[in-house]
């Protein structure tokens, strides 16, 4: 992964959160005899200086703590014992750089979390 310098958080963290909703988000009710690619969504620009953060995030799309239940499941929140040494080797010691990467993948978690319908 390339390393993208950062302000404080990264850039506009309305961008950020943009894309990880996109990734995350359900797929759109196709109707019969359509195909889900028949469907336009506006494409979520990513900023190169949202690059590091985004990418880290989404390497993270298995590691959710997960409830499931007769009527589907539920997203709980991520593993952080995986988000940890994720960040530990992105981030090569750099305890700024660390704690920003941190914090946009919360940020980022919390967009997620708040996706109504979003079943696992």
């Amino acid at each position: 992964m390339e390393r993208v310098p950062r302000g404080h958080h990264g850039g506009a963290p309305g961008k950020l959160v943009a894309a990880a909703v996109a990734f995350f988000a359900p797929d759109p009710q196709v109707a019969e005899g359509c195909a889900p690619e028949d469907y336009w969504e506006d494409p979520v620009e990513v900023w190169p200086e949202c690059r590091g953060a985004l990418g880290l995030f989404v390497a993270l799309e298995t590691q959710w703590n997960a409830a499931i239940g007769i009527g589907g499941g539920k997203r709980l929140g991520l593993r952080y014992e995986a988000v940890y040494p994720l960040l530990d080797r992105a981030t090569e010691g750099d305890r700024e750089e660390w704690d920003s990467l941190f914090g946009e993948i919360r940020h980022m978690e919390q967009a997620v979390l708040r996706i109504p319908g979003k079943a696992l």
